[in-house]
C-alpha cells in the first residue's frame, strides 16, 4: 500500500528546538506546521534545494497534513508546474511530484527560517512574527493581494 511520506532533513538544532516542548523557544506543535511554513518561506524566497541522499531524515505522514495545509502545498505545486493535474491527490505520480517539490522548497525554507529566528538576536516567536509582517507587507506594497481580491 502506498502512504506517501514528506521527508525533510533532520538537523536537530533547528526543528527540535521550534517544536519540542522541551524547549523554552518552541514556536510551533508539530513538525508538520514548521515543514509547511519551511517550504512557503522556501517558495516566497525562490529557494528549492534537494534533500541529500544520506543523512538523518524526518518524515511525515501525507494523511497527517490537515486539508488547510494541504492546500498551500498544493499551490506550491501549482505555481511551480502551472498543471492542474498535479492537484489530483488519487493518483500517486501526482502526489509524488507534489512531495518533491515541497520536500525541496522545505529543505531551502529552513535555513532561512533558522537564519532569522533562531539565529537573529531577540525572541524567536518575534523573529518569526516580524518577518512574517515584513513578507505582509512587501505583498501589499507590489499588489499582490490586491490581485487575488480582484480575481475572487
Amino acid at each position: 500500500m502506498f502512504r506517501p511520506r514528506l521527508n525533510y532533513k533532520r538537523k536537530k538544532e533547528i526543528w527540535d528546538p521550534l517544536v519540542s516542548s522541551d524547549s523554552d523557544i518552541s514556536i510551533f506543535e508539530s513538525y508538520k506546521d514548521l515543514f509547511v511554513l519551511a517550504a512557503c518561506t522556501g517558495f516566497i524566497n525562490n529557494k528549492r534545494k534537494s534533500l541529500p541522499k544520506s543523512g538523518k531524515k524526518g518524515e511525515i505522514l501525507w494523511e497527517h497534513i490537515s486539508k488547510e495545509n494541504k492546500m498551500a502545498l498544493d499551490c506550491l505545486a501549482l505555481a511551480e508546474t502551472s498543471d492542474l493535474s498535479v492537484l489530483i491527490d488519487s493518483d500517486n505520480e501526482h502526489i509524488k511530484k507534489k512531495i518533491k517539490i515541497a520536500e525541496e522548497y522545505a529543505n531551502g525554507g529552513i535555513e532561512i527560517i533558522k537564519n532569522l529566528v533562531l539565529e537573529k538576536p531577540g525572541s524567536p516567536l518575534d523573529n518569526l512574527i516580524g518577518y512574517i509582517n515584513k513578507i505582509s507587507k512587501l505583498e501589499r506594497k507590489e499588489g499582490y493581494l490586491e490581485e487575488l481580491e480582484e480575481e475572487f
